[in-house]
C-alpha cells in the first residue's frame, strides 16, 4: 500500500485545481511576520454549495517558500468530490 504521502502527492495534489472553486476563494486571516507567513482561507467545491477552510503556515527564507504546513478543516465534502474514502463522521 503506497504512503500518505505518496497518496496525497499523487492523488488528491494534481486533482485540487479541478474541484476547488476558485471564483468562490475568500481569506479569513493573511498575516506575515519574520520568516513566518499564515494565511487562512476559504474555498468552495465545484457543482455545490460546499466551502472548505484551509490553513497555510508558510516559511520563507529570503524571499522563497522553504516550507508549508497545510491543514483542511472539515473536509467532508473535498473527500466526496474527490471520491476518497474516509473514517470521518458525517
Amino acid at each position: 500500500m503506497a504512503s500518505i504521502r505518496a497518496f496525497f502527492r499523487d492523488e488528491v495534489l494534481p486533482n485540487l485545481p479541478n474541484v476547488l472553486d476558485f471564483g468562490r476563494f475568500s481569506y479569513d486571516v493573511f498575516l506575515a511576520e519574520n520568516e513566518c507567513v499564515v494565511a487562512l482561507v476559504n474555498f468552495g467545491i465545484t457543482g455545490s454549495n460546499a466551502v472548505i477552510k484551509i490553513s497555510e503556515h508558510w516559511t520563507v527564507k529570503n524571499g522563497k517558500a522553504t516550507s508549508i504546513w497545510v491543514a483542511y478543516f472539515e473536509p467532508q465534502a473535498l473527500l466526496d468530490k474527490l471520491g476518497i474514502a474516509h473514517g470521518l463522521r458525517r
